[in-house]
């Protein structure tokens, strides 16, 4: 870690430090909210609980789309996440084909979903689509290297903070380390040139490695990590505290 990051994690403290980065993040990716709420109202997810009357399962929401197959598990994350920003709300609810630690989530409205209802007297559905039309995100979505070395920063200042703090745990590695959702593969180079006797795998989107620079030691791999990852020893996953 060079000395001016240092000294500021001196003067500062880790906690403190991240903390203000996760608040510019929060501003900084806020269009992804944008997008999510878009996704609700393509899908008339109010309109589907307000017509049913009471919250309901993921499941059952999904059985009223209009789409012929819907991807069950997307919808529970997207839902998961609006309930997260407080557009809609969840209870959890014991039933017969559930387990004891098993509990179904039921999703309902609040006073802000009900703004998001196509009928609704009080309706902001329409204007919403407008300002979340591809023509005015068009920008954002257009910016693939930009956003690539944006996330290569910002990794950087995380990652020397974890090579300091935690050099015992990567010098008991063994094998391989795949780094899922690496980017252009800086993380893991970095972790591969302080730890010589690790193999790297960088692994993201194929049209993401693909612009990804050479590193030494490290392989890429393209692919989607919600149907399959590359087989490694250890698996490296680093959230960053966006929303």
């Amino acid at each position: 870690m060079n000395t001016l990051n240092t000294r500021i994690l001196n003067e500062d403290g880790d906690d403190q430090l991240f903390q203000g980065q996760a608040q510019i993040f929060n501003h900084l990716f806020s269009f992804a909210q944008s997008l999510a709420i878009k996704s609700a109202l393509e899908l008339r997810i109010a309109d589907i609980i307000n017509s049913h009357g009471q919250a309901m399962s993921v499941s059952h929401i999904a059985s009223k789309l209009e789409y012929a197959s819907p991807d069950v598990p997307r919808l529970a994350r997207l839902m998961q996440f609006l309930v997260w920003n407080k557009i809609f709300t969840v209870e959890y609810n014991q039933t017969s084909s559930t387990s004891k630690d098993e509990r179904e989530a039921l999703y309902g409205l609040t006073p802000t979903s009900r703004w998001l209802l196509h009928d609704y007297e009080f309706r902001l559905a329409p204007m919403f689509l407008t300002f979340t039309h591809p023509s005015m995100m068009a920008p954002v979505q257009e910016i693939n290297r930009s956003i690539n070395e944006g996330m290569a920063s910002v990794t950087k200042t995380i990652l020397d903070a974890i090579l300091c703090g935690y050099k015992e745990g990567f010098s008991k590695l063994q094998g391989t380390l795949v780094d899922v959702g690496g980017g252009i593969g800086r993380a893991v180079a970095k972790i591969v040139k302080a730890h010589p006797h690790i193999k790297g795998i960088n692994f993201d989107l194929p049209h993401v490695v693909e612009t990804a620079p050479l590193f030494p030691n490290i392989t890429y791999v393209g692919g989607d990590m919600f149907k399959e990852i590359p087989c490694a020893n250890t698996v490296l996953i680093m959230v960053h505290a966006f929303f």
